[in-house]
């Protein structure tokens, strides 16, 4: 009785929660799943509801062998939480557990999606971090799908950050373009990034950069560095060259002139 009135609690507050539940893992969730199956058969839920309360009064009396007060009661908070069917995901698992833990995940996440009123990107990222690509695939790249100006570029710093290999494919299937996207500044920032796996960067750029503070922030001419010394002398990185380290000083100064002048804007608007 205490999990449909969790339930409701859930299903009915501000901001609403989403709710899995699990046929087949008790009383409660076995009730919940009998009510919402009525309640998804038409979008006038309540009138459906209504035929089945003599039914619903029957299982609630023989599944918790309660007084007719308490019968009524509980029917009253079973059918307020499949008003909110739309909150409610009923999960089936299959035989095997392997699988079941993976349409579990699913179930979850794609719950999250319906119920909380995430933009594409918003699930995209949601996906990512759950490492989830057949669902992106399936619920997220669809057709129509409408995305926000350079969310596909930052969904793919996320995955090259995160190590998401899968999710990098799907992005160029999708449009990115790695010619285009792979700035210097996005290169840098992804030789930076604390995300992903441990690494052992900055162990090699201290063998050419000795005398490296705790914060250092690699340049692409440092990894060129360490491209050479890893080469052993057999081949020079095009970061190490003079061509490169002049147009790369030179964008360098220019990110500190237009850096400047936005803050000098910013003052004079205050």
């Amino acid at each position: 009785m205490d999990t449909i009135r969790t339930v409701l609690e859930y299903v009915t507050d501000s901001p609403p929660v989403p709710v899995v539940v699990v046929e087949g893992s008790g009383r409660a969730a076995n009730l919940i799943a009998f009510a919402h199956k009525y309640a998804k058969e038409t979008e006038e839920s309540s009138a459906v509801l209504d035929g089945m309360r003599e039914t619903l009064l029957v299982e609630i009396q023989k599944t918790f062998k309660i007084n007719q007060a308490q019968t009524n009661k509980l029917l009253a908070e079973l059918l307020q939480c499949v008003e909110n069917a739309d909150l409610i995901t009923i999960f089936k698992p299959s035989e095997s557990a392997a699988t079941s833990l993976n349409q579990l995940d699913r179930a979850i996440l794609c719950a999250l999606f319906r119920a909380r009123y995430l933009t594409a990107a918003e699930q995209l990222s949601l996906a990512l971090t759950w490492n989830r690509v057949d669902i992106a695939r399936s619920e997220i790249f669809i057709y129509g799908q409408e995305w926000a100006d350079g969310a596909l570029e930052e969904a793919m710093m996320e995955a090259l950050a995160k190590n998401r290999v899968d999710f990098v494919k799907l992005l160029m299937e999708m449009g990115v373009q790695m010619a285009k996207f792979l700035t210097i500044h996005r290169l840098e920032e992804l030789y930076n990034s604390k995300q992903g796996p441990a690494n052992t960067l900055r162990y090699i750029v201290r063998d050419v950069r000795p005398h490296l503070s705790r914060n250092y922030f690699y340049s692409l001419i440092d990894i060129g560095l360490v491209v050479n010394k890893l080469m052993g002398g057999a081949y020079r990185c095009s970061y190490t060259r003079r061509k490169f380290r002049q147009s790369y000083t030179d964008m360098m100064k220019n990110s500190i002139k237009e850096s400047s002048s936005r803050n000098i804007l910013s003052r004079g608007l205050r």
